[in-house]
């Protein structure tokens, strides 16, 4: 599969009526302004944009199901690239917190946004900006005081972590699921030190992996002040 979705690709970034599109798109220092693009032309369109021209695309659409299209077609056809949906109306929809982090804090990012909802209110960017912490293996880092900005940032005390937005704490283990994040990671301390992150499993509570750092922000899926 990933052969020939390749040879597609190849073929038709090679045509010429898209070699005439990456000319307009090279050579303009202005808005570039398409009309009759259709189907999956689209997500050719928004790849090569992302991979050439700006790693950071912001794509509203109105169509719900184009939105989730485009999200499958662009997983196909680069599966490295950020890519995340933000419509309340879509199961597929990533968290808020992550969209802002990406929004934030990365370098590379394709958000795909239903245009109904842009309107909605949601935190300000400087309160989520300054709510947001990178957690690094082997930095320094006031164990109590994560437990304090975990509490103010509205997150969970629970005994076990079950959902996003729940911390627990045994000795000095505090176990964190982020919004922002696909899986719960469990931070090992040593004093006030980060001896080690990893992800695992909600189910089985038992570790998977080890990953150098996290980043985590405001827990948003709850009321705040």
């Amino acid at each position: 599969m990933k052969h020939s979705i390749q040879q597609i690709k190849t073929q038709i970034l090679s045509s010429d009526k898209f070699g005439q599109l990456k000319t307009v798109f090279n050579n303009s220092k202005n808005k570039v302004f398409l009309n009759g693009v259709s189907g999956s032309l689209v997500s050719f369109i928004v790849d090569y944009s992302s991979v050439n021209l700006n790693k950071k695309i912001f794509y509203i659409s109105y169509d719900t199901d184009r939105i989730v299209k485009l999200k499958d077609d662009l997983d196909l056809l680069n599966p490295s690239v950020n890519v995340s949906i933000y419509s309340s109306k879509l199961s597929e929809t990533e968290s808020t917190s992550k969209i802002l982090i990406d929004l934030s804090e990365n370098e590379e990012f394709i958000v795909i946004a239903n245009a109904s909802e842009l309107g909605n209110k949601i935190i300000s960017k400087d309160k989520f900006t300054a709510s947001i912490i990178e957690l690094k293996k082997n930095d320094s880092k006031s164990f109590d005081e994560l437990l304090d900005t975990l509490n103010k940032y509205n997150y969970s005390k629970k005994d076990f972590v079950d959902e996003s937005g729940d911390y627990s704490v045994r000795g000095g283990i505090v176990d964190l699921f982020a919004e922002n994040m696909e899986s719960p990671v469990r931070i090992e301390f040593f004093g006030d030190t980060i001896e080690s992150i990893r992800e695992f499993d909600l189910n089985s509570q038992r570790s998977v992996r080890e990953i150098d750092s996290v980043k985590i922000g405001m827990n948003l899926s709850v009321d705040s002040d």
